[in-house]
C-alpha cells in the first residue's frame, strides 16, 4: 500500500536566533509556538553531535517540576542554505511526518525549525547489525519508499 501526501502547511514564526544569544531567540519562538510555556518553568540542553546545526531540546516543567513537554529547535548553520534546499526538507519531513516516519513540525523560522521530540537511540554499528534492529529498519526504508510525493515534486 503506498501513500499520497498533499502538499503540507506550517507555521511560520517570524523570529530570527542569533547564536550570540540562542535562549533568548528560542524564548522568543516558544512564546509563538508554545504561547502556554512560562520562561522560568522551561530548562534547555544543547546537543553538541551536530557539525554545522545546533540543536537546543526545549523541555516544560509543569508545576511539580515534572517533564511536561519538549520541542527540538534546530538552529541552522551559517550559509548551509547553499548546500540544503531548506524549503524542501522542511517539506519533505511534513511529507514524512504524516505517514508517521518523522516528527511534526511546530514552526519554522528564519534560521531554523521547531519540531517534536522523538525519543530513541541512536544507532550504532553494532546496534544496527542486530536482526531485530535491521529488520524493523528496512521495514520503516520500506514504508518511506512507498510515500508518493505530490506533483510539485521533481524526482
Amino acid at each position: 500500500m503506498s501513500h499520497i501526501c498533499d502538499p503540507v502547511d506550517y507555521k511560520f514564526v517570524p523570529v530570527e536566533i542569533n547564536e550570540i544569544d540562542i535562549f533568548k531567540g528560542i524564548l522568543k519562538l516558544l512564546s509563538f509556538i508554545r504561547p502556554e510555556w512560562t520562561p522560568e518553568n522551561i530548562t534547555f540542553k544543547v546537543f553538541t553531535d551536530g557539525i554545522t546545526n545546533k540543536l537546543v531540546a526545549s523541555q516544560f516543567l509543569d508545576e511539580h517540576g515534572h517533564d511536561s513537554d519538549i520541542v527540538l529547535v534546530r538552529i541552522y548553520g551559517n550559509k548551509t542554505d547553499l548546500l540544503i534546499d531548506r524549503n524542501a526538507e522542511v517539506r519533505n519531513i511534513a511529507i514524512l511526518n504524516k505517514t508517521g516516519l518523522a516528527p511534526k513540525i511546530y514552526g519554522v523560522f528564519k534560521n531554523g525549525l521547531a519540531y517534536e521530540y522523538c525519543p530513541g537511540v541512536t544507532l550504532t554499528p553494532d546496534t544496527v547489525t542486530d536482526a531485530n534492529i535491521s529488520s524493523l529498519v528496512a521495514k520503516q526504508m520500506a514504508k518511506m519508499h512507498k510515500v508518493q510525493l505530490g506533483k510539485e515534486v521533481s524526482n
